[in-house]
């Protein structure tokens, strides 16, 4: 089993640059069911862990939800 690292940043940086200081780094563990509609994600923090359960949707769900600003 591999990590996926990535780190964490406290804010909305939608239509902005991340800071260029580090966020807070973890590695990220995904179980997928076989049919790929449901996960299990650990994120492995220096401080903890947490563990989050997900359903895998469409990004066009997705985006019914949260449209992007249009022009």
């Amino acid at each position: 089993v591999q990590a996926l690292p990535g780190e964490f940043y406290r804010g909305d940086y939608r239509g902005k640059s991340v800071p260029d200081e580090a966020g807070e780094g973890f590695d990220l563990y995904t179980l997928t069911s076989p049919d790929e509609g449901r996960a299990v994600l650990f994120e492995v923090y220096d401080g903890g862990d947490e563990v989050l359960a997900a359903i895998i949707v469409a990004p066009s769900l997705i985006e019914e939800l949260w449209p992007a600003a249009r022009d």
